[in-house]
């Protein structure tokens, strides 16, 4: 795409090429492919390292009652042992301090008691993982087991798990957006009292934890696999009572964030901890049991939901009372969080007054919850759209109809929903044309009333609401976060005329330095192989936080555009000055200044950089020498940059076999102004697929002792190529966010209208017996036994001869 300069008689001129909005190759594609990326697993240490492995809690509730670590000291390669008491002074603090949340004290290493089946308890440091995992056996912990609470319900009145607290209830919130929602519910025509879960799930990235530390008597160097090096450096500096400008972190590729990696988790401060007291490098790689264990566990509510439609269906209110299962009190920066964000991302893009919720975040002797893909908006859309599905049965609605009757409408924005979330633009209703468009609806509806046999076809529809990038108003007011939500850029020219984009935001996969190039590149005039982005060093890099709410870009995406416009600015004053024309007649394009009048008289924006660093006395009086230019984005507080997706699965469920495949997958996405639509189509692909099969078909189920059953891949499978659907379309639609650039958000969306699309497809497929449908993950035997029930039934109905 391009468009053209125009001078003031009309005459065309000077074309200017458009990079944002083309399908560039991803810069990052050539080392992962042939394998030169480096992981954190791949970094050599200045030194010789030593593999840290810890013993962990078999037991989810008990008191300690000795711990002998003498046979593991004297083991062969050990260099030391570590015990809850050697770390006791190493306490984990909160960032977030929200009225009436409880803050139980939380450590690195157990000390006196154990909360959740995997909490470490002692930490060998060896030679090599295999000495320290030998001798992590000679290590002896004597538990007096206590009662487990696997139950949140139960746990609300239970003895609490902590013994600095006097209940399990973490937090208690209420809200109601007017005083008339029972009385509107009571009154209701249509009334839908229904119990909805969603279990607990973990995203299981490729890449498990991976952290590694080194002090040399000055610098404490971290190499973490994390998304956001900066707040790791920050949070560490109060942890451990180190300076933090003698901290530097440093992260390498990542191997897929989803969420657990923006977190600290007690383990990983005890890694730190340890290359503090030892001053020698060390080392810890996570096994896959362990990140099935601990890592990445949320979701895990349960949702009562009361909701009043009219005949019609319009809907009317809705309440929801919401027991959020948080296990043993949740890892930094994530505590009650997901919880409270599934409250206000209940109405989705529904129009309607009337909404309440009454929120209890529970302990219970669970690994902590930790952040996951979608963070609680997942649990939301299940909700909100099975609730849709189930009145449009009751109602004798189409599903498509009774959304498109309660839908914002596009003249609404800017939007506030009923949970006070002000959302800044879109057009459900176009968005839901294109999607039928492209499932083919009608064609679908028709084939499955004329169905029978064995395979039954089912159609499922989902849309959802996600604001991200929220600013640091919202950060700290509504969720109590003491974090900022702005990002900064860096944009450097340097002497050749080159350009260096440098972020404290992190990829884990989102194309980061492709994206930003794309921006940079366009903003500047420079091509687009003529610009770098540096991340991940907190030496190199200006402080940010990181990666995660869908929110890179746009607050660095703005602050990278805001940011080449300075560096285009001056550029151009320079070069106005070497031709001798007006800055307002010079055009940049393609490393080239251009008197748009004039295309022939240019510079190249080598020879500008060269003058501005090397020969300032060739410059303009008072411009000052080098190229280099930042910018803060802070997202707007008086409305939140939100995206949607609507979402359309076909399966075809094998009442024989009880297989399900999914035949077709639609995803209509609106994210604003899309810098790389192809890049944008992986970051729907891959959370669909690898996110959205897995937490809606897999379970981390506990027994009643707090065991977990889930504990390999062999029982919780990750979905496969196989499982992908047949044709998956992705088509985007655009209404512009009120930023800069008209970014918005979009890197978790996939996980977070998938799970209710599909379960609504099963739903219809099983027909009348799917109506009862109610939990996601969804459970193979109780899809089997919805099966035989409705073939029981159909076989008692009389049958026309």
């Amino acid at each position: 795409m391009s468009t053209q300069l125009v001078k003031p008689s009309g005459e065309k001129t000077v074309e200017e090429e458009r990079l944002i909005g083309k399908s560039l190759k991803r810069k990052e594609d050539v080392e992962l492919l042939k394998g030169r990326a480096k992981f954190t697993a791949d970094v050599d240490l200045p030194k010789k390292a030593y593999s840290i492995f810890f013993v962990r809690s078999p037991v989810s509730h008990a008191i300690i009652k000795k711990i002998d670590v003498e046979g593991a000291k004297s083991a062969k390669g050990v260099l030391a042992v570590f015990t809850g008491e050697d770390l006791r002074g190493v306490r984990m603090g909160y960032w977030m301090h929200y009225p009436g949340m409880l803050e139980p004290v939380r450590g690195t290493l157990a000390y006196g008691k154990v909360r959740y089946q995997g909490e470490p308890v002692v930490a060998v440091v060896a030679e090599d993982a295999y000495l320290a995992e030998d001798a992590a056996q000679l290590v002896s912990v004597e538990y007096e087991e206590l009662p487990p609470l696997t139950d949140p319900i139960r746990a609300m009145d239970s003895q609490p798990i902590f013994d600095d607290l006097d209940t399990n209830i973490l937090l208690h919130d209420s809200y109601s957006s007017t005083k008339s929602v029972e009385e509107v519910l009571k009154s209701a025509p249509v009334k839908i009292d229904v119990t909805l879960y969603n279990g607990r799930t973990s995203p299981q990235s490729l890449e498990p934890r991976v952290h590694k530390a080194y002090y040399d008597g000055e610098w404490l160097t971290i190499w973490a696999s994390t998304q956001f090096p900066h707040v790791v450096r920050t949070y560490v500096a109060e942890c451990l009572g180190f300076p933090e400008n003698r901290i530097r972190v440093i992260a390498e590729h990542v191997g897929g964030g989803f969420g657990p990696k923006s977190s600290v988790f007690a383990d990983e401060l005890a890694v730190y901890a340890i290359a503090l007291k030892l001053g020698v490098p060390v080392s810890w790689v996570e096994t896959r049991t362990e990140h099935l264990l601990v890592t990445g566990h949320e979701r895990d509510q349960i949702h009562r939901v009361r909701a009043g439609f009219s005949e019609d269906g319009i809907l009317l209110a809705l309440h929801d009372e919401i027991v959020a299962d948080v296990g043993a009190g949740g890892t930094f920066w994530v505590e009650v969080q997901p919880a409270m964000v599934a409250s206000v991302s209940i109405p989705g893009p529904y129009k309607f007054e009337h909404y309440s919720f009454d929120l209890y975040a529970v302990a219970t002797n669970k690994a902590p919850w930790s952040p996951n893909i979608g963070f609680g908006r997942p649990v939301a859309a299940f909700v909100m759209e099975r609730i849709m599905d189930i009145a449009a049965r009751k109602i004798g609605l189409d599903p498509v109809e009774i959304r498109r009757r309660n839908l914002v409408n596009k003249s609404d924005f800017p939007y506030r929903n009923p949970a006070g979330v002000v959302y800044d633009s879109g057009d459900y209703k176009l968005s839901l044309d294109v999607l039928l468009d492209l499932l083919d609806y009608e064609e679908l509806r028709r084939r499955k009333t004329a169905e029978d046999g064995g395979v039954k076809l089912g159609v499922g529809i989902s849309v959802y609401s996600e604001y991200t990038a929220p600013s640091s108003a919202r950060l700290q007011v509504n969720l109590g976060w003491e974090v900022g939500g702005y990002e900064k850029a860096v944009v450097r020219v340097d002497p050749t005329g080159k350009a260096t984009v440098s972020l404290g935001v992190l990829s884990t996969g989102q194309s980061h330095t492709t994206v930003y190039a794309q921006i940079a590149a366009q903003e500047i005039g420079l091509k687009f192989d003529d610009v770098n982005v540096i991340e991940g060093d907190t030496n190199t890099t200006p402080y940010g936080f990181g990666s995660w709410a869908s929110r890179s870009m746009v607050t660095a995406g703005n602050a990278v555009m805001l940011a080449s416009r300075k560096v285009n600015l001056k550029l151009r004053r320079i070069a106005a000055h070497l031709l001798g024309v007006s800055p307002d007649r010079v055009a940049i394009r393609e490393g080239y200044a251009l008197d748009s009048l004039n295309p022939e008289k240019r510079l190249s924006v080598a020879d500008i950089a060269k003058i501005a660093y090397r020969i300032p006395t060739k410059l303009p009086e008072g411009e000052e020498p080098g190229i280099e230019e930042y910018a803060i984005y802070e997202p707007p507080s008086d409305t939140a940059i939100v995206s949607y997706a609507w979402h359309g699965a076909v399966v075809r469920l094998d009442t024989e076999t009880g297989s399900v495949k999914v035949e077709k997958y639609v995803v209509v996405d609106d994210a604003g102004v899309v810098v790389n639509p192809k890049t944008a189509e992986g970051q729907i692909h891959g959370p669909v697929v690898s996110q959205a099969f897995l937490q809606s078909f897999s379970e981390l189920k506990y027994d009643e002792r707090g065991n977990l059953l889930t504990t390999s891949f062999w029982h919780y499978p990750p979905p496969t190529a196989e499982d992908a659907p047949a044709e998956f379309r992705v088509e985007h639609v655009t209404s512009p966010s009120p930023t800069p650039g008209g970014f918005k958000g979009m890197g978790e969306g996939g996980a977070i209208g998938g799970p209710a699309a599909l379960m609504n497809a099963l739903a219809d497929a099983l027909g009348e017996q799917g109506a009862s449908l109610n939990k996601v993950p969804m459970d193979w035997c109780e899809i089997w036994a919805l099966i035989k029930a409705g073939e029981k039934k159909h076989s008692q109905q009389p049958q026309n001869r």
